[in-house]
C-alpha cells in the first residue's frame, strides 16, 4: 500500500503529478494524509498485534518513503519489485495471519510468496510500458536495467510460478483437491504472457488491468479451494 501511496498517481498514458494535474505540494499532503491515517488505523491493529505489528507499519511508511525520496530513491535503482514482493506478500498475508492467529506459519509464508508475485507482475508491466520514458529520465527499473526482453520473461516467471504453489501446498499441507482450483485460471495467464510479448508502449494498459484482474480471480479461487 505504500509503494501505491508514493508512487506517481497514473491513469491510463496520464502522470498527474508531471502532467500538473495535481501540483507537487498537493500530491505531498494527500501523502501524508494517507501515511496519518494509516497510522491512526494502525492503533488499533497494533492493540491486537503489539509490537510486530508496530514494526511492521513503521517498516512499511518508511519504505514508502524512501521508494520515490531521499539520497536513494529505491524506485529509480530498480528495487521495486523486490520491495513489492517483500511488502504486498512476504509481510502482508503473514502480517493478516498472525492479527488472526498470533502466529505465522509456512502455510501463510507460502501464500504469502503467491500475492507477492502476482503484485510484483503488474508492476513489471507499469515499469515494462514506461521503460523507453524511465530510460530517459534516469529512473533505473529493472526493464531499464537489464532490457525488455528481461522484463517479460520476468513477468512469464511471475505469472506462472504461483501455480506450483498451490501444488506444494496441497502435498505438504491439505489433503483436499480444491485447493488446485486455481487451474482454471491458467488459459488466462497463458493470454496475458502472449499479450505482453506482442504489445508495447501504452497497448500494455490493457494488460496492466487484466494482471490486476487476473490477481483478484487467482486470490478469489485460491481462498475458495483453502475454505472448502
Amino acid at each position: 500500500m505504500m509503494y501505491l501511496i508514493t508512487r506517481k498517481v497514473r491513469i491510463g498514458k496520464i502522470d498527474w503529478a508531471q502532467s500538473g494535474l495535481i501540483s507537487p505540494e498537493k500530491m505531498k499532503k494527500a501523502m501524508w494524509g494517507t501515511f496519518a491515517l494509516s497510522v491512526f488505523v494502525g492503533f488499533y491493529l497494533a492493540s491486537i498485534g503489539g509490537w510486530p505489528i508496530v514494526l511492521i507499519g513503521l517498516t512499511s511508511i518508511a519504505a514508502g518513503i524512501a521508494y520515490t525520496g531521499g539520497p536513494y530513491p529505491l524506485g529509480y535503482h530498480g528495487w521495486g519489485d523486490i520491495f513489492v514482493f517483500i511488502f504486498f506478500g512476504i509481510i502482508a498475508v503473514p502480517g493478516t495471519y498472525y492479527l488472526q492467529c498470533g502466529t505465522v506459519n509456512a502455510l501463510s509464508l507460502c501464500m504469502g510468496a503467491v500475492l507477492g508475485m502476482l503484485s510484483t507482475a503488474i508492476l513489471v508491466v507499469n515499469n515494462l510500458r514506461d521503460a523507453d520514458m524511465d530510460k530517459l529520465s534516469g529512473k533505473n527499473t529493472l526493464a531499464v536495467r537489464f532490457g525488455k526482453k528481461f522484463s517479460k520473461i520476468q513477468y512469464s516467471i511471475l505469472i506462472l510460478s504461483p501455480f506450483l504453489l498451490p501444488l506444494y501446498i496441497w502435498w505438504n499441507f491439505e489433503n483436499e483437491l480444491s485447493v488446485l482450483i486455481t487451474i482454471f485460471t491458467l488459459p488466462l495467464s497463458f493470454y496475458l504472457i502472449s499479450q505482453v510479448f506482442s504489445l508495447t508502449g501504452s497497448d500494455l494498459n490493457i494488460v496492466l488491468s487484466r494482471t490486476a484482474s487476473f490477481l483478484f480471480i487467482f486470490t478469489l479461487l485460491f481462498s475458495a479451494g483453502l475454505i472448502y
